[in-house]
């Protein structure tokens, strides 16, 4: 599979799954939930956290690509995007973890993060 493909059939994974989630929040929108989901890859700027509240994107931050180098920053991200949701009072209700693999040593880390307001 070439980089030209490979680049599309992950872009076409992150869409589909943000396009769903906004879909599935939007149904519900006074429900008072939050999700969180992270996105870590060795994908040039491909790794982010991305927030949805309401049918909404809102907040996205900037994670550093996978590597041994960066897990650390990323994890320190990952716990202050949640710190800050738990001090506006949510919590945490259910969290998930997948991969995808697209290419020998190019994968794609999922994490959902689903929040309830108290």
């Amino acid at each position: 599979m070439n980089s030209m493909k490979k680049i599309t059939l992950v872009t076409t994974l992150f869409l589909s799954s943000l396009f769903f989630s906004i879909q599935s929040f939007s149904q519900n929108a006074e429900s008072g939930y939050l999700m969180i989901t992270v996105y870590e890859s060795m994908i040039q700027d491909f790794s982010k956290i991305v927030v949805i509240e309401n049918g909404a994107k809102i907040q996205e931050v900037q994670l550093r690509n996978v590597s041994t180098k960066e897990i650390e920053y990323n994890q320190i991200q990952v716990n202050n995007t949640l710190d800050k949701y738990k001090k506006a009072g949510y919590k945490l209700v259910s969290a998930s973890k997948g991969s995808t693999n697209i290419a020998p040593g190019q994968f794609v880390l999922i994490s959902t993060y689903i929040l309830e307001k108290e």
